[in-house]
């Protein structure tokens, strides 16, 4: 089946819209993520970002020490990513792994490279295939919203102070709050809301 396009979005401002720029292969972040009951702390480095996919490094510490590489085939329509499948592989504590994840049609994932503010879009259901080492079984995803609640909001984290889009994207019953640097493409603080607890994400560094 064809990826689809997302519903139109909703009225904007006019001249409130700010470009967002890239992640370079150059920087490696450091996060530090938090919830009701752990903690841990992991570097990212996207060796490639581009309008048709990524490749992002993910090198985690502590007892969940491994890393992974995902690597993700996208499109850019109507100013957001529409993520048409995925692959993820490396070690944890298990051992090796590899998985993939395809979407059909596509799934809405974070704001591209523009963003207005007061934009919205619904996130319809899809279906999701996983296969990994262990088989192959599909479902459908959650239906919800992303919105852009706000463009140029200043937010101080360990790493510095970032200028940011503050967007706000619900799967279901989970609500997460997204601040994005307008400079480095790259999220710099999130909250994430579920039933079963809170979840904090910040960057803490950047080299």
């Amino acid at each position: 089946m064809p990826a689809q396009s997302p519903p139109p979005a909703a009225a904007v401002a006019s001249g409130n819209c700010v470009n967002i720029g890239a992640p370079k292969p150059t920087q490696t972040f450091f996060y530090r993520y938090s919830d009701n009951t752990s903690s841990a702390e992991y570097s990212n480095r996207w060796e490639e970002f581009t309008a048709t996919g990524s490749k992002l490094l993910t090198i985690r510490t502590g007892a969940n020490a491994g890393q992974n590489t995902y690597v993700s085939k996208h499109k850019v329509v109507d100013d957001v990513f529409m993520l048409e499948a995925s692959i993820a592989s490396g070690t944890d504590a298990t051992g090796a792994f590899t998985n993939s994840m395809t979407y059909s049609p596509g799934t809405i994932g974070d704001p591209a490279y523009r963003a207005c503010e007061g934009k919205k879009w619904a996130v319809p259901v899809v279906n999701a295939t996983m296969t990994s080492m262990q088989g192959s079984f599909s479902t459908k995803t959650l239906a919800g919203t992303l919105e852009i609640v706000k463009v140029h909001e200043s937010v101080t984290v360990p790493a510095g102070t970032f200028d940011t889009i503050h967007y706000i994207k619900t799967m279901g019953p989970a609500i997460d709050d997204f601040w994005k640097s307008i400079e480095h493409g790259v999220t710099v603080k999130r909250n994430g809301r579920q039933p079963r607890g809170i979840a904090t994400e910040v960057l803490i560094g950047i080299k």
